[in-house]
C-alpha cells in the first residue's frame, strides 16, 4: 500500500471516529433541552446512530408533554399518527376518543366521523358513528332535495337512503 493510501485510511477511520464522538454530546445537549426540536436536529444528523432510537422515544415523550392543555382533535391524532409506537399512544386514544364521538354528535360534518372510524375501527362505538354519518348524508341530500322542491329530486333520497 503506498503512503498516500495508508493517510487515506488514517484520514477516514479518524473522520468516522470524530464523527462516533460527536454524536454523544449532541444527544446530551438534546436530552438536556428535552425537547422535540433538540431530537429532531439529532436525528437529522445522526440517524443510524446506536442513540437514534432512544433520541425518536424521548421525542415522542417530549411531543407528549407538548399536548398538554391542547383541545384540539386534530393535534392527538397527528401525535398518534407520528409517533405510533409511543408509550403514550393507549393514553391518547382514551383522551381522543370521547372528543371525537361527541364532535361528530354534535356537527354535521361526515369527515368528522370518517376521522373517528379511521383512529378506532372496530371500537364499541362504531356502529353509533355510522348511523350518525348516515344521518349527516341524510340530511344533507334532504336539504337539496328541499331546494330542488321537485318529486324526482324527493324521490332520489328514498332511493338512496332505504332504510
Amino acid at each position: 500500500m503506498s503512503l498516500n493510501h495508508s493517510l487515506i485510511v488514517v484520514v477516514v477511520i479518524a473522520v468516522l471516529f470524530c464523527s462516533c464522538d460527536r454524536a454523544k454530546p449532541e444527544y446530551e445537549k438534546a436530552t438536556a433541552s428535552d425537547t422535540v426540536a433538540a431530537y429532531v436536529r439529532f436525528l437529522a444528523l445522526y440517524p443510524d446512530h446506536e442513540l437514534a432510537d432512544s433520541a425518536k422515544i424521548r421525542m415522542g415523550d417530549a411531543a407528549f408533554r407538548d399536548l398538554t392543555g391542547k383541545t384540539e382533535p386534530q393535534v392527538y391524532m397527528d401525535y398518534l399518527v407520528h409517533y405510533p409506537d409511543s408509550t403514550h399512544v393507549s393514553e391518547i386514544r382514551a383522551h381522543l376518543e370521547p372528543i371525537l364521538y361527541a364532535k361528530c354528535m354534535e356537527v354535521r360534518d361526515a369527515a368528522v366521523c370518517d376521522d373517528y372510524l379511521r383512529v378506532f375501527e372496530g371500537e364499541a362505538r362504531e356502529a353509533d358513528i355510522k348511523h350518525r354519518r348516515q344521518e349527516i348524508f341524510f340530511a344533507r341530500d334532504l336539504d337539496r332535495a328541499t331546494e330542488k322542491n321537485t318529486f324526482e329530486a324527493y324521490q332520489e333520497v328514498v332511493l338512496a337512503h332505504p332504510g
